[in-house]
């Protein structure tokens, strides 16, 4: 499990950047540029936060400023801190409405699995190998993020990092650019690149 290290380095880190077990986290499917588990794009904001008060998530809702009209974050547990589990982006545009982004947090987020692969929560290196037997199995392209994480391209989603103690953990940001941004970057918002 991540936060483990030698020789008791990593005491309290498990306090610090508490990492969900495997076996404790929920367990979502995602279907490009349509759904994250619960929540598909497009979606309105009372109707995601509906279906996530079904699945158990509490929310905070605030509304932003500039493209991106609204944000809610979600979490699964009140007493877990640091980052929310789930955060979702709205969008209110001339030409789209809705659920454009959702963003997975690595420590405490769901299991999100795109074709037959775990997406968040993994050591980094693992992941990557897994995209590239992918991509080179069906002869597809590959992309780097701005992290340097390798994933394949016109999915819709691109993974990231975050720490957990002294070792890295995965989590992705998932969106749906259709009828107002031009490539699922555009769909995400600068502070969901900036989680660390």
């Amino acid at each position: 499990m991540p936060g483990g290290g030698e020789g008791g380095m990593s005491e309290g880190w498990d306090d610090l950047w508490p990492v969900v077990a495997e076996v404790e986290r929920e367990q979502w499917g995602y279907v490009p540029f349509e759904r994250v588990g619960p929540l598909r794009f497009g979606m309105r904001e009372p109707e995601a936060l509906a279906v996530m008060a079904a699945a158990g998530f509490a929310c905070e809702a605030e509304v932003q400023r500039g493209h991106i009209k609204g944000k809610v974050t979600f979490r699964k547990s009140a007493e877990r801190g640091g980052e929310p589990d789930v955060t979702a982006y709205f969008v209110d545009h001339l030409d789209a409405e809705g659920l454009t982004c959702v963003t997975v947090d690595g420590r405490g987020g769901p299991q999100v699995t795109w074709e037959g692969i775990k997406l968040i929560g993994r050591v980094p290196s693992q992941l990557t190998a897994e995209f590239l037997d992918y991509v080179e199995a069906r002869d597809l392209g590959f992309g780097f993020s701005v992290q340097g994480d390798v994933f394949p391209v016109d999915q819709g989603f691109i993974p990231a990092t975050q720490r957990a103690g002294d070792v890295l953990v995965t989590r992705a940001m998932f969106a749906n650019p259709e009828g107002w941004a031009f490539t699922v970057d555009d769909c995400i918002p600068q502070e969901a690149w900036g989680v660390r």
